[in-house]
């Protein structure tokens, strides 16, 4: 059965490119896929935490604060303002204990938890109307400073990470579009090489055809044509 230039050759050129275009496409989402990954880890995990840290510190702020203006004022302590940051901060505790990814993160918490406790019991003694006893100011201090200096290792801990995090995804960008380079020079001298070879092929064959022809045109009948294959250029 006669194979046809088209049904051939054009057939195979038409596969081949889009094998390059599929695997440029593959390639490019693979990549994109594996930087999009890292970024969402960088948010999903230590940003998070920085959150955490953040509100756990204004929420201790305020108990603070209202507790000491209190006390200096001699007026009655906020009680709602104080249970309220209380619950707030045991609330983003319990968020900050579920988020941990950190080496040294986990100790931390469960130290602000510990530490937590027994400034609530400092507190309420104080804010309690019913049961109210003199605050140990220096205790409340020294609880107050080691929950500070704790919240702030944790950001520290997690804003280190996401820098660290942040240079490992531009290395794997650089690797990546590295590795695209490497790809696409490829199916450039694939592609190259195919149209290459594609144009000497039909380049011989015509210019052998076109040489025959004009020797019948010159009435020289003596010369011969031989153009092997199974095509229409075969068949001229």
């Amino acid at each position: 059965m006669k194979t046809t230039i088209r049904n051939k050759k054009f057939t195979m050129g038409m596969i081949l490119f889009l094998v390059i275009i599929l695997l440029l496409c593959v390639s490019s989402a693979f990549y994109l896929n594996k930087l999009s990954n890292k970024t969402g880890e960088i948010l999903k995990e230590n940003h998070y935490s920085v959150i955490y840290a953040s509100d756990m510190v204004e929420s201790l702020n305020s108990i603070y604060q209202e507790i000491t203006t209190s006390m200096l004022t001699k007026r009655e302590p906020g009680k709602d303002i104080i249970n309220e940051d209380i619950l707030k901060f045991k609330k983003t505790l319990e968020l900050e204990k579920k988020n941990i990814t950190e080496v040294g993160e986990g100790n931390l918490a469960e130290d602000v938890e510990k530490v937590f406790g027994d400034f609530i019991l400092t507190t309420g003694n104080y804010i309690n109307p019913a049961n109210r006893h003199p605050v140990d100011f220096l205790l409340l201090e020294n609880q107050y400073n080691r929950l500070y200096l704790d919240l702030i290792k944790i950001a520290q801990i997690n804003e280190r990470a996401i820098e660290d995090k942040t240079n490992d995804a531009k290395v794997s960008a650089k690797s990546a579009l590295l590795q695209m380079s490497f790809i696409g020079a490829f199916c450039f001298l694939l592609a190259y090489g195919f149209t290459f070879s594609f144009s000497s092929y039909f380049n011989d064959r015509f210019h052998r055809l076109h040489d025959g022809i004009k020797e019948i045109v010159s009435d020289d009948y003596n010369g011969k044509l031989i153009i092997a294959g199974n095509d229409e250029v075969h068949e001229l």
